[in-house]
């Protein structure tokens, strides 16, 4: 039977243990700074994910209705008189991306009646009441609102009446 001299084993123990030890730090050091990325930071007690409602989706581009195949984009105008119902938002979305259908909005809740207007056909603009009041939403291929919801221009009565 052969046998290895001590002194070249112990060597070539010692130049085995210098790859492996700086290979494993090199691993740990990696897993330690990628796992955090893997963990969800809103959790609830279960770790399951919580689904937080807001008003208004932040990542969506503007607050609309998408009802009757068309996409409507709210508007800073609120003094409207509303007409009949035309439905109400059936899915609020909060996913951008996801495919929804029937009414639905990412800015109004579950249950919010849409209205027409009176005097603007509901494929230019519609109306939505909320608590706060009335909000108008109009097309959203549209610019600026109709002329039918834009304020009457009134003469201003510091300036003299035009003379024919």
């Amino acid at each position: 039977m052969t046998t290895i001299p001590r002194k070249p084993l112990l060597k070539l123990i010692l130049r085995r243990r210098a790859l492996i030890l700086p290979s494993a730090l090199l691993a740990v050091v990696l897993l330690l700074t990628t796992l955090p990325g893997c963990g969800s930071r809103e959790s609830g007690n279960n770790g399951a994910h919580k689904t937080v409602q807001t008003g208004i989706s932040h990542s969506w581009a503007f607050p609309f209705i998408r009802w009757d195949s068309r996409l409507y984009r709210l508007t800073e105008l609120h003094s409207v008189e509303i007409g009949t119902r035309l439905g109400t938002v059936e899915t609020y979305a909060d996913v951008e991306g996801h495919e929804y259908h029937g009414t639905y909005s990412n800015a109004y809740e579950v249950g919010t009646g849409i209205f027409s207007i009176q005097g603007t056909a509901p494929d230019q603009a519609i109306a939505v009441q909320t608590m706060n009041g009335i909000d108008v939403l109009i097309e959203s291929t549209l610019k600026d609102p109709p002329d039918s919801l834009k304020p009457a221009e009134t003469a201003d009565p510091s300036e003299p009446a035009p003379s024919r």
